[in-house]
């Protein structure tokens, strides 16, 4: 469905190429996480992609349509979110919609919008102006705008940035619902959780170039055997773990980060402080873990 070949990208005047000599293909119905720290090179990529900006070299192709044919294929197979809300806020929800599909060649479009809006919870909305949604309302109408002409991928570049918990469960939900339905999703995001929870493929760039691309089971695997405890306890019980050298504290808190074959013995000191211990969780490394460890070197 989109294949990246030896993608370079420098703007002018930077001191390092914003990507480097990228390579990726994904497949039809995959749901990737494109993960990587500020600068890292991700909006870029998807801007090359949605044929915002102009790369230096390499190649794109999308749905087997090179980028440089100019197939329409290249146009009407993707639906793209960006970050940036920017509408023309003189038109309602509906006209802002309807004038969306009308690009795409769509008149008799409007049985679609109508699903969109409801499974977006935008119909209550849908004579309403743009500029009087809310932030969460418009972030939905950006989702809504990206579907209307019912593309076969989907990028989605940070779509959950300033959405609250309760809208960002529902477009969890609408996201997967698509994929389900055969849908190829891209996603970028700084909700490291989100990837974890919503993809089975990370790519982890940085500085321009992938560091890590795998399956989600597989990018986890990275982290080690290494497990994460956090104990709230009314005493001072940190002496105890003198040890290990994944120990951190702040006031009655303490988190340690372990070996699993180490288990057993952080079991017996817990079961000795027992009658000083008020909370206690033991986790397996998430995305976010291995994120910082991958790109401990610093970000550009």
């Amino acid at each position: 469905m989109l294949r990246i070949q030896n993608l370079s990208k420098r703007y002018k005047n930077a001191p390092v190429p914003a990507l480097d000599d990228v390579s990726f293909n994904i497949e039809k119905g995959e749901f990737v996480g494109l993960l990587g720290p500020n600068g890292a090179g991700k909006t870029t990529l998807i801007n090359l992609v949605a044929g915002i900006a102009a790369r230096d070299s390499g190649r794109i192709a999308i749905a087997g349509h090179d980028f440089d044919s100019g197939h329409i294929a290249l146009k009407t197979s993707i639906g793209f979110v960006p970050q940036e809300v920017t509408f023309d806020y003189l038109f309602t929800v509906r006209e802002s919609l309807e004038l969306q599909s009308g690009y795409y060649g769509l008149r008799a479009n409007g049985g679609y919008i109508d699903y969109i809006m409801k499974r977006l919870s935008l119909y209550s909305k849908k004579n309403s102006p743009v500029r009087n949604l809310s932030g969460g309302m418009k972030r939905r109408l950006l989702i809504a705008k990206a579907l209307v002409h019912r593309p076969d991928i989907l990028i989605l570049d940070e779509p959950t940035a300033g959405v609250d918990i309760n809208l960002r469960r529902e477009l969890y939900d609408f996201v997967r619902e698509l994929n389900a339905g055969g849908v190829t999703i891209l996603l970028t995001t700084h909700y490291l959780e989100e990837a974890e929870e919503l993809c089975r493929r990370i790519i982890l760039i940085n500085g321009g170039r992938v560091v890590v691309d795998k399956s989600k089971d597989d990018f986890l695997r990275m982290a080690g055997d290494f497990l994460t405890l956090q104990v709230k306890a009314s005493a001072d019980i940190g002496a105890r773990f003198s040890d290990f050298s994944g120990l951190t504290q702040s006031e009655n808190m303490l988190t340690l980060e372990f070996s699993k074959h180490r288990l057993g013995e952080v079991m017996r000191i817990l079961s000795e402080c027992e009658n000083k211990i008020d909370d206690i969780s033991i986790s397996s490394p998430g995305v976010e873990e291995l994120f910082m460890r991958l790109t401990s070197g610093g970000a550009a």
